[in-house]
């Protein structure tokens, strides 16, 4: 039949428009072009180049594609975003976690199939970069909900691994009254970290430290934090050091601070539920958030597992809550608010 292998054609190679596509979007982002078309009225090619100090011939090809994909609109005047393009506004930090921090991870996929060869680093500042600002939309209500089931109000909060800081300003915009400190071991989170502090004026109220975990723990030497917080880091641990390091670390959270609450915000595991699976936001998100994963040395793991683990640690449970629905409506975000058993 006429025209069968070019419909045929179309349909297969529809994820290379969208792996281009997204890789595009990403670099919109990370150029600092959505923002200047963001906050500018049409602007030419020659004045965008220059703004920016980049070529014109390779800058005109990329807002070419952009036009062509609907991202920005070309008028007399010059370029600006369309109505489509400003819609990626709040979804920037999607793009920093699959694009910039995953997006080596999925290229070297079939290399890393073979038995005994290396996992792949994934970009660490791009990861926490955007999960700090997800954050907002995730992270932040789990948190306000399990900060209010504590048996008292919240003085000092203490975060581990706490990324670029986006989560910790956010927090302490809701929480003026709360002490915190930050704990980043990689050193290129810990300086966008320590800039953002600067640019937010946060920082006289987020005590910033560049450490591993455990060696916070074995030279601080300040007050008791109320709380603590390991967003996402348990299955870090769990890849890298397995079941015995995760253990090793609770265990040493609870015995240098014996009052301690902790909050844990972990992603259940549902990869092997079909019906579950094939929820939309499943689809576009988890699925890729679960195949990185076994690639970068991490461990995800199904509640019940964090579950035991705690009761091997003499740890209990005091309150359990997931992701708003209005946001996500899978619930395979959730977090715990624990403490050590009397």
């Amino acid at each position: 039949m006429r025209n069968t292998f070019e419909k045929r054609l179309i349909e297969a190679i529809q994820p290379i428009r969208f792996h281009a596509l997204a890789v595009c979007i990403y670099h919109l982002f990370e150029t600092g072009l959505f923002e200047t078309l963001l906050n500018a009225a049409p602007i030419s090619l020659v004045q965008l180049a220059r703004r920016h100090d980049f070529d014109p011939l390779k800058l005109e090809a990329f807002m070419q594609y952009l036009r062509t994909e609907g991202i920005v609109e070309e008028e007399e005047e010059g370029y600006q975003l369309s109505e489509k393009g400003r819609s990626f506004a709040d979804f920037r930090p999607w793009y920093s976690i699959f694009i910039g921090g995953y997006g080596n991870t999925f290229l070297r996929i079939g290399e890393r199939l073979k038995r005994g060869s290396e996992e792949t680093d994934r970009g660490d500042a791009q990861v926490g970069s955007g999960s700090s600002g997800m954050s907002h939309y995730v992270a932040l209500p789990i948190t306000d909900r399990l900060l209010s089931a504590l048996p008292s109000p919240c003085r000092r909060l203490l975060d581990l691994r706490c990324g670029t800081d986006l989560y910790l300003i956010e927090f302490c915009q809701r929480y003026p009254d709360i002490e915190v400190w930050g704990i980043e071991p990689d050193e290129t989170s810990y300086k966008r970290a320590l800039e953002q502090l600067h640019q937010h004026h946060m920082h006289k109220r987020i005590h910033l430290s560049q450490s591993s975990i455990a060696d916070f723990l074995t030279t601080y030497s300040g007050s008791e934090p109320d709380v603590a917080s390991l967003r996402y880091v348990l299955h870090q641990i769990m890849g890298q050091q397995g079941r015995e390091g995760v253990i090793q670390l609770l265990s040493q959270l609870f015995a240098r601070f014996p009052r301690l609450h902790l909050i844990v915000l972990e992603v259940d595991v549902q990869i092997d539920n079909p019906l579950l699976m094939h929820h939309e936001l499943a689809l576009a998100y988890y699925n890729p958030y679960y195949l990185a994963h076994p690639f970068s040395r991490q461990s995800l793991q199904k509640r019940e597992f964090w579950e035991q683990v705690f009761a091997e640690c003499n740890i209990e449970v005091l309150s359990r809550e997931i992701v708003n629905p209005e946001v996500d409506s899978t619930g395979l975000d959730y977090g715990y608010l624990l403490r050590r058993k009397s």
